[in-house]
């Protein structure tokens, strides 16, 4: 009878969780928008925090809209991945937990000053509050077969190349069968960091312009210059002559295209790299940065982490969230190198691990652009980006497509835009 109590107290206590077995440590809960096999690397990578980590299940679609419904129900993560549109968005409603007393602190070692330049600047607030962490960030460019360049006698671009030797190499490179030049916009030009309107600035700014928007966090205004408009007159010029695709044509997968030796120049992020190299393209190939009008001034696209206002465990979540970005990052990113790094020392797995891809090119190209100490953003970021984006897809495409007036064109978008900007 006895050893019959001692085997139902024993079953008793593996059902319930005993006080020498269970996990007491302090729970963490974080949500990623990963794949399955990434999250499956990112919890080896966070393995051996001081508080037990959960991560709930990634949407397989719809994140955005998980995040909010999360928000609305009271149920929000301790910390979750997020765009830098809908950190500022979230945090400018005031519903985002505020770190910029906790950056001092180099928890985990992390020192602010080590961050790539603009990655900080367009994650903090207009009140300069700083509403997240950066983690990633991406970078565009031009992949280009070195061997139809060298048909068509286009030099190969190099970082620091120009807008003019852009356009000549489009028009050289397009035969009867396509254009020189292959843009993926089949969502649209005028969300395009080439096509559209920030990327136009980029250019203009190349040659001393002036931005899109006025501010790069906090904008209360757009605006076009002259060079702005000329940029403009040059893409339309490509895109109706045929070098350059139209935007929000169907293009099929012009990645595929490009590793097959179909496309000689394709406009694209660096993600694109490894899907590039997995097919063993049977001819050289290479990457380029943005070109340049003058100076370098390079695209900021930054992914981070973000945290609800109701956060009842901020120095807990702070040290999972600082741990990620100095340490847990650099083990994801040598297995899966998607992304160089916000925090410039994490990126060291990163850069070895495509350090051969596309001759060296990608790793040249990506750290010319991240290491750039003159940003501007790729899109919207405030809460009224909505209603702006609104605005250029009425008119954006059919102006690049030459069935709209630039000049008029131009002119209406600022009016209207800066109609519905709060002031």
């Amino acid at each position: 009878m006895t050893r019959l109590l001692g085997l139902l107290l024993a079953l008793a206590l593996v059902a319930t969780g005993c006080a020498g077995t269970a996990d007491s440590r302090p729970v963490v809960t974080y949500l990623t928008w990963e794949t399955p096999d990434t999250n499956k690397t990112l919890d080896a990578a966070m393995a051996g925090q001081p508080v037990r980590l959960n991560r709930l299940p990634s949407p397989g679609y719809n994140y955005d809209q998980k995040v909010a419904a999360l928000f609305l129900s009271g149920k929000a993560p301790d910390f979750f991945w997020c765009g830098n549109d809908t950190e500022q968005s979230l945090g400018q409603k005031g519903l985002l937990y505020d770190w910029t007393d906790y950056l001092a602190r180099r928890t985990n070692g992390m020192d602010p000053a080590k961050f790539v330049p603009g990655a900080l600047d367009y994650w903090r607030g207009p009140d300069h509050r700083l509403y997240g962490l950066p983690t990633l960030v991406n970078a565009y460019g031009f992949y280009y077969n070195e061997k139809l360049l060298a048909a068509a006698g286009v030099p190969a671009p190099r970082p620091g190349w120009t807008y003019d030797q852009l356009f000549a190499a489009a028009a050289a490179l397009t035969k009867a069968n396509g254009p020189g030049l292959v843009v993926d916009a089949k969502d649209g030009g005028w969300g395009s960091p080439f096509y559209g309107p920030f990327g136009v600035a980029q250019a203009s700014m190349s040659a001393g312009g002036k931005p899109f928007e006025n501010r790069a966090v906090g904008a209360t205004a757009v605006q076009v210059d002259t060079g702005f408009t000329s940029m403009t007159t040059k893409l339309t010029a490509a895109i109706t002559a045929g070098q350059m695709t139209l935007p929000g044509a169907g293009s099929g997968d012009t990645t595929a295209a490009f590793a097959g030796g179909r496309t000689a120049m394709l406009f694209g992020g660096q993600w694109l790299a490894p899907v590039i190299a997995q097919g063993k393209p049977a001819f050289g190939w290479g990457f380029a940065p943005m070109p340049e009008n003058g100076r370098s001034v390079q695209p900021l696209d930054a992914v981070g982490i973000c945290a609800p206002k109701t956060l009842r465990n901020p120095d807990q979540v702070w040290a999972v969230m600082t741990y990620l970005v100095t340490t847990g990052l650099r083990k994801l990113l040598s297995s899966a190198p998607v992304a160089p790094s916000a925090y410039a020392p994490t990126s060291v797995g990163y850069f070895a691990a495509i350090a051969k891809i596309g001759d060296g090119s990608v790793s040249r190209a990506v750290a010319y652009e991240v290491d750039c100490p003159d940003k501007t953003a790729i899109r919207f970021v405030e809460p009224w980006a909505i209603y702006a984006n609104n605005v250029l897809k009425g008119s954006w495409d059919q102006m690049l497509s030459g069935q709209r007036p630039i000049g008029p064109t131009l002119a209406a978008t600022v009016r209207d835009i800066n109609a519905i900007i709060p002031k």
